[in-house]
C-alpha cells in the first residue's frame, strides 16, 4: 500500500510514501523519476489520457461516463482493460476493478473539509508506473471537481 501526502496546503501534488520510504512526487502534472524509470502522463486527443514510461507507451485512459467520473484504462503490455470509478456517488472514494473484480482502492484516510488529506493508495498486483497512473487520473477529477482549491 502507498500512501499519499500532500505537499502543501491546498495542493494537488502529493508525496508518495511506500513503509514511510518516499518514492516521488506527483500532482495534476504527471511526471517523474521512480525505480530508474521516467514516467510521464499526458492529454491525448478527445479526452484521451496517456501513460508514458520511459517514451514508450503503456497506458491510456478515457472517460466512459458523460460525467467524468470513471475512466476505462487499458494497459498496452498485456491488453488488461480495468474501470476506475467512484465507490458511491458522493463518495470520496475511488475502486480499480477489472473484469468486474475489485483490484483496489483509492481515497482519504481521514475524512476532512476544506484541508488537504492523506491518501491511502491500496492496489495491488499492478506495476508502479500503472498504480501512479491510476492515482494521477484522481488527481485531475479532484482538482475539476472541486473547483480547484483544496485537494482529495
Amino acid at each position: 500500500m502507498l500512501e499519499a501526502v500532500p505537499r502543501t496546503r491546498w495542493s494537488h501534488s502529493y508525496r508518495l510514501f511506500r513503509d514511510g520510504t518516499l518514492l516521488t512526487e506527483i500532482g495534476p502534472a504527471l511526471s517523474c523519476q521512480v525505480d530508474g524509470l521516467t514516467i510521464v502522463g499526458r492529454f491525448g486527443l478527445i479526452q484521451t489520457y496517456l501513460l508514458e514510461v520511459n517514451g514508450s507507451l503503456m497506458a491510456q485512459a478515457q472517460p466512459s461516463s458523460s460525467l467524468g467520473r470513471q475512466w476505462s484504462i487499458r494497459h498496452v503490455g498485456n491488453e488488461q482493460v480495468y474501470r476506475l470509478r467512484l465507490r458511491r456517488p458522493l463518495s470520496m472514494t475511488f475502486v480499480l476493478e477489472r473484469n468486474g473484480t475489485l483490484l483496489g482502492t483509492i481515497g482519504p484516510q481521514i475524512r476532512r473539509i476544506f484541508w488537504p488529506q492523506k491518501a491511502a493508495i491500496d492496489v495491488s498486483d499492478l506495476p508502479l508506473p500503472l498504480v501512479l497512473f491510476v492515482f494521477w487520473l484522481v488527481i485531475i477529477h479532484t482538482q475539476h471537481h472541486d473547483g480547484g482549491g483544496g485537494a482529495m
